[in-house]
């Protein structure tokens, strides 16, 4: 970040029973196309949200998915 402070990477997480009946937790972060800063190390890098979506990222209540896409997108901050 710009001014070193701290930041959040977009990622899911879900808990479910297999067909054992073991329980299995997972996680990810998800990723987006790389900016032009990052652009030469690799094609991809992660979703930085910004500090005024976390409470929408995280509401468990929130089902319009479609509605989270402006999201999905590279982070144009910069150092």
């Amino acid at each position: 970040m710009h001014d070193d402070s701290l930041f959040a990477f977009a990622g899911l997480w879900d808990q479910w029973t297999d067909p054992t009946g073991t329980v299995i937790e997972s996680c990810s972060i998800l990723t987006t196309t790389a900016n032009p800063m990052l652009a030469n190390l690799h094609h991809r890098m992660p979703v930085i949200l910004s500090k005024d979506t976390y409470d929408l990222w995280l509401d468990p209540g929130f089902k319009k998915v479609k509605e989270l896409e402006h999201l999905l997108v590279p982070s144009t901050r910069r150092r």
